[in-house]
């Protein structure tokens, strides 16, 4: 999962409801913070500090300026579409991770438990006197 906002920064309203989104999505949640209509130029309802604030301590949150007429940022932007997948496998590569382990510690305490009769002294006695199986 992740999530893209886009806001226009001459408008407050857009930027309100764009902090309520990032604010609202999982903190594990890949965000993409798009500040649209770069090209517009001043004055600014929003400033660039509070954007940064807004992005400021989640670790999976990313703010870009952008404008989509001109193309500039939008490069960057779709480059962001790559996290949530990214993010995916890393979760999916946790998991097999912690399933492989569990059938580790499973097979050492197999072992564990067998440790005592696996005396190869004691098999070859036994297969010489016909007692054990042959391998």
């Amino acid at each position: 999962d992740g999530m893209v906002v886009c806001f226009d920064p001459s408008r407050r309203e857009t930027f309100e409801y764009a902090s309520k989104l990032v604010k609202s999505a999982a903190a594990d949640m890949p965000v993409l913070v798009l500040s649209n209509f770069r090209d517009k130029g001043s004055p600014q309802a929003v400033t660039k500090s509070e954007v940064e604030k807004l992005c400021k301590g989640r670790s999976k949150v990313c703010c870009l300026e952008t404008s989509f007429l001109n193309g500039f940022g939008v490069d960057d932007a779709r480059a962001f579409f790559k996290v949530p997948y990214m993010a995916m496998r890393v979760k999916s590569a946790r998991r097999n991770l912690t399933t492989t382990e569990e059938v580790v510690d499973k097979q050492r305490e197999r072992l564990d438990a067998h440790a005592d009769t696996l005396n190869f002294d004691v098999h070859c006695k036994q297969w010489q006197s016909g007692g054990a199986q042959r391998a």
